[in-house]
């Protein structure tokens, strides 16, 4: 008999590594996924800026798949906070939906280009290395 973790990984198409061990999300493109960093606005918890976020745009653009929070953080140069989530499925759909929404609320969005830069939807760009990795 499977595990529930075992179960989870099977339904998720990969393995749950423990947190500590996880590499940079969105370092690595991936074919069935994609990552996006929202800008922290500082006030509300991650999980309700999350919700704010996914949810602003009604109806929902995608119409199948999942998005979800990494818990992984990045902190630019400047010190603004970034928060990973991670989308799959209609991956156009959620790429929509997140990007229609972050405009709405004035939330920044960034994405790590070619393995070593992070780009803003503002237009800033920062060297992956001069960021700071974290986690909630």
């Amino acid at each position: 008999m499977n595990s529930p973790r075992e179960q989870t990984e099977r339904a998720l198409g990969e393995k749950i590594e423990p947190l500590a061990e996880q590499q940079l999300p969105g370092l690595v493109p991936s074919s069935t996924a994609e990552v996006v960093y929202f800008q922290d606005d500082g006030r509300l918890s991650l999980y309700d800026q999350f919700d704010r976020l996914t949810e602003h745009i009604a109806p929902p653009l995608a119409k199948h798949g999942g998005v979800t929070t990494t818990k992984h953080t990045l902190r630019v140069p400047d010190g603004q906070l970034f928060h990973a989530i991670k989308y799959r499925g209609d991956v156009e759909g959620w790429r929509r939906q997140i990007a229609e929404g972050a405009k709405k609320l004035g939330v920044i969005l960034g994405s790590i280009q070619n393995g070593s830069t992070f780009i803003l939807s503002d237009g800033r760009a920062f060297v992956l290395s001069d960021c700071k990795h974290g986690t909630v």
